[in-house]
């Protein structure tokens, strides 16, 4: 997980291409794509927390249809303590996201909660559907990864 100021040159020259690109191709400004790999970014970290066990959800609920996140930490001696329910991290990183694309009624994104690759893609609804297939399956060709 690194951000704009953490890659070096030829990094960031392919991070503005692939933003270039992504704005032509989707009509989105710098603002949304910076905004959109932005919450990629604590996207990341989260499915991160949630993989080994930092973070973990209570039952889904009518208030929190995620379930509500809890932190646990790890004694020195290996037992494991519950730290208690933390912010939303996530649903805050998506609602910014899904702000990002506001006025893009085409538009629409992926989380892939999936700590091993990007966790935010955008895409096109038309293009999905021409192609067909889960979108699990066919994200990749189809959308675009935004990420630093």
């Amino acid at each position: 997980m690194t951000t704009f100021s953490q890659l070096n040159g030829a990094q960031q020259q392919r991070w503005l291409e692939r933003g270039t690109r992504a704005q032509q191709r989707y009509g989105i400004g710098h603002s949304a794509w910076v905004t959109l790999c932005d919450a990629e970014h604590v996207l990341g970290m989260w499915n991160e927390r949630e993989c080994n066990g930092t973070i973990q959800r209570d039952e889904p609920s009518d208030r929190w249809p995620l379930g509500r996140p809890r932190a646990f930490g790890e004694r020195r001696d290996g037992s494991h303590v519950e730290l208690g329910y933390v912010s939303d991290r996530a649903a805050g990183a998506m609602r910014r996201a899904k702000a990002a694309i506001v006025g893009k009624p085409d538009l629409d994104i992926y989380w892939q909660d999936d700590p091993r690759g990007c966790a935010i893609y955008i895409y096109s609804r038309s293009e999905w559907l021409e192609r067909g297939g889960s979108l699990d399956s066919v994200i990749s060709t189809i959308g675009t990864a935004c990420f630093y």
